[in-house]
C-alpha cells in the first residue's frame, strides 16, 4: 500500500479483493500531474468505498479559458478521427470539427475495464461517449451514447463497422451533471458490457461474436451546434477491482 492509505473493504461480505491501479484525476493534464504527491495511475485505497468517483479535468491555471488544441501528453488521438482540445476547463471538439475522440494512453490496462464521464454543457444537437476497449490505429471500441432526445445505446465499432448492442426502451437527453459509466468484463467466449446512468445500472449485454478484447479507455463527443455546444467536464477511468 501507499503511505497514507488504507485498504478498505468496498462491502464484499466474502472472497479475496484485489485491487488494481485506478487512474484518477489525470484527465486534461498538458503541464503535469494533477496530484502533486500521487503521480500517474496511483492506487486509490482509502476512498474505495466510491472507487469511480470523477475527478476534475484540470489543466494549467494560466490556460483554463484559452482553447487548447491538446488534451495533454497522456490522451492519444485515434488515427481515424480528430482530437479534442480545452475551453473553459471541459474537454471539447476542436474548431472546424464535427467530432472528437481521445484515449488515455498515459497507462496500460488490463481487461477489467471501465470509462466514465461527466456531462458539461448539452446543446440542442449532438452527444457524447464514453468508451472502453478503444484501439488507436484502427476504429474498434464499445462506446456507450447519449444525445439529444434519442435513446441512449451500447454499440460496438469494430474496425470501422458499427454494431448496435443494445437500445434503452425510450428517448432521453443528456443533462449537466449527468453521469456515464461503461464496463468491460471479460467472459467465457467474449465480454459483458455494463452500463451506468447517473449512478444506475441502465444496460447489460454480452458480446460473443467477434468480440473487442484489448485497448484503452477513451471518450468522444459528436455533432454539436457549436464547438463549445457540447463538453465534458469529469473523466475517469481503469480497471475497477477484481473478485476471486
Amino acid at each position: 500500500t501507499s503511505p497514507g492509505y488504507t485498504e478498505t473493504n468496498p462491502g464484499y461480505s466474502s472472497g479475496i479483493i484485489t485491487y488494481a491501479a485506478v487512474v484518477q484525476g489525470l484527465g486534461i493534464n498538458p503541464s503535469g500531474p494533477l496530484f502533486s504527491s500521487g503521480g500517474q495511475g496511483f492506487i486509490v485505497f482509502s476512498s474505495f468505498n466510491n472507487p469511480f468517483e470523477a475527478a476534475p479535468f484540470q489543466s494549467d491555471t494560466m490556460l483554463r479559458n484559452t482553447n487548447i488544441t491538446t488534451l495533454g501528453a497522456n490522451w492519444g488521438v485515434p488515427s481515424w478521427g480528430p482530437g479534442m482540445g480545452i475551453q473553459s476547463n471541459a474537454a471539447v471538439i476542436l474548431s472546424s470539427q464535427t467530432s472528437g475522440n481521445a484515449a488515455y494512453t498515459g497507462q496500460t490496462f488490463g481487461t477489467n475495464q471501465f470509462s466514465k464521464i461527466t456531462v458539461g454543457a448539452k446543446d440542442s444537437a449532438g452527444g457524447m461517449e464514453t468508451h472502453v476497449y478503444e484501439s488507436a490505429s484502427v476504429e474498434s471500441y464499445y462506446a456507450y451514447t447519449c444525445g439529444e432526445g434519442i435513446n441512449r445505446t451500447i454499440y460496438k465499432f469494430l474496425a470501422a463497422v458499427r454494431t448496435q448492442l443494445a437500445i434503452t426502451g425510450g428517448s432521453t437527453t443528456c443533462a449537466a451533471t449527468d453521469t456515464m459509466e461503461i464496463d468491460a468484463i471479460p467472459i467465457s467466449g467474449g465480454v459483458r458490457i455494463n452500463t451506468y446512468y447517473n449512478g444506475v445500472l441502465d444496460m447489460t449485454i454480452a458480446d460473443t461474436s467477434s468480440p473487442i478484447t484489448s485497448g484503452n479507455p477513451g471518450m468522444a463527443i459528436y455533432s454539436p451546434t457549436t464547438q463549445f455546444g457540447d463538453s465534458i467536464t469529469n473523466w475517469i477511468g481503469g480497471n475497477p477491482p477484481k473478485i476471486s
